[in-house]
């Protein structure tokens, strides 16, 4: 196969002074910066030498970019959450995604799962997808042909500061960028020191940042906190902690002061002499 140059026509004769791509099926092109390009598939044997086929081949930008899916899913741990950018199926050569300050290339329906912008969690990012109608970046659709959106990849990661039986409990974190906002926090309780055993018939309680957080029950030896965080620009891109979460110690309540000892009992004061009676002792005139 031959790229045949601008303003001459493929012939046998003219073969020497054209790009010769090899002699394998599925040839691909990479020295195409873009425009019309013609193409010829030449069979010789040697003795004798045909052009079988020459066609033209015109590049040009696609009118737009087709909004790709966009996704949460798990990440390596029960607090992590990475984004998911699918690329659309439309007929194009190929999706240029920028994720913040990586850009790679994407087939139609390929995906790219990751951390998006410096690679921090909780931190939004502006993702930009191009559509491209040839091999490169020069057939790629500009900045109001292009789809972009904000994206980030979570991580719901809390601590718990204090937990004691009949005390009300007191959780930090996870701590979030501009633009993710924790929407609710909820503590699961349970009877032993390893988050199998639930308590019943209360064994969770959920509640927003900014309200009173729950206090923990009669019983409870350990609770597991689910946190929710979301993207405030698109709510529907939003994690929670998984239920494989580490749990934290609950310490049983402080025993009730021990009772006061008794009083000593009241003693009677010394009777009185009866009038008139003197000292037995003396004698009588």
């Amino acid at each position: 196969m031959y790229r045949v140059a601008p303003g001459s026509s493929p012939s046998c004769d003219t073969l020497s002074g054209q790009t010769s791509l090899g002699a394998e099926s599925g040839t691909t092109d990479a020295g195409v910066g873009g425009g019309g390009v013609r193409y010829a598939v030449v069979s010789d044997n040697g003795l004798f030498c045909n052009v079988a086929s020459a066609s033209a081949v015109a590049y040009e930008t696609p009118g737009g970019t087709a909004a790709p899916a966009v996704a949460i899913v798990s990440g390596a741990t029960a607090t992590q959450s990475d984004l998911r950018v699918t690329a659309p199926g439309a007929e194009v050569d190929h999706y240029r995604l920028q994720t913040g300050t990586s850009v790679l290339s994407l087939q139609p329906g390929q995906a790219w799962t990751g951390v998006p912008g410096t690679g921090a969690r909780n931190a939004p990012a502006t993702l930009t997808l191009q559509a491209c109608g040839a091999p490169g970046d020069a057939f790629c659709t500009g900045k109001d042909d292009s789809w972009s959106a904000p994206g980030v990849a979570f991580d719901t990661s809390s601590s718990v500061d204090g937990a004691q039986e009949g005390q009300q409990i007191v959780v930090s974190g996870p701590t979030v960028g501009s633009g993710v906002s924790v929407t609710s926090y909820t503590a699961r309780w349970y009877s032993d020191g390893d988050g199998t055993v639930g308590i019943t018939p209360q064994d969770a309680d959920t509640w927003q940042p900014g309200d009173t957080a729950p206090t923990a029950p009669a019983g409870a030896r350990s609770v597991r906190i689910l946190v929710t965080v979301q993207l405030d620009a698109d709510p529907r891109l939003s994690a929670t902690t998984g239920r494989s979460s580490p749990t934290s110690p609950v310490a049983a309540a402080d025993p009730p002061p021990a009772d006061p000892p008794p009083a000593d009992p009241p003693v009677d004061p010394p009777a009185d002499p009866a009038p008139g009676a003197g000292d037995p002792a003396e004698p009588t005139s």
